[in-house]
């Protein structure tokens, strides 16, 4: 797998995935990635170059929602989840959900155009 297109084609779905997600609902990302995987015919690695692009975006825009507008939320989140108490696992756990989201739907988009 040549390490410069993983590179340029995660940083492609994380900046359009960022577009799409500041206008449209956070289940909008699924189907822009699998169209993106279909455009730009990933073959390898589809799963991780989604989930890497996805997880990072998530964890990303958890933090900056966190840092512009403070809130006890996250803490109380963390204190209810069995995390104990522990915020930056909520923010991992967040980042994990984002990923496999990301990644299931770009691996499906690379399915699609194999098949």
């Amino acid at each position: 797998m040549n390490m410069t297109r993983f590179i340029i084609q995660s940083l492609i779905l994380a900046l359009v995935g960022f577009l799409v997600a500041s206008f449209l609902p956070w289940y909008s990302l699924g189907p822009c990635f699998g169209l993106l995987a279909y455009g730009l015919n990933m073959r390898k690695a589809a799963f991780i170059k989604g989930f890497v692009s996805a997880g990072t975006l998530w964890l990303l825009w958890a933090l900056v929602l966190d840092q512009s507008q403070p809130s006890t939320l996250p803490q109380r989140m963390s204190e209810l989840l069995p995390l104990g108490g522990q915020v930056w696992l909520l923010y991992l756990l967040t980042a994990l959900i984002g990923g496999l989201f990301g990644g299931f739907w770009t691996w499906a988009g690379a399915q699609l155009r194999r098949a």
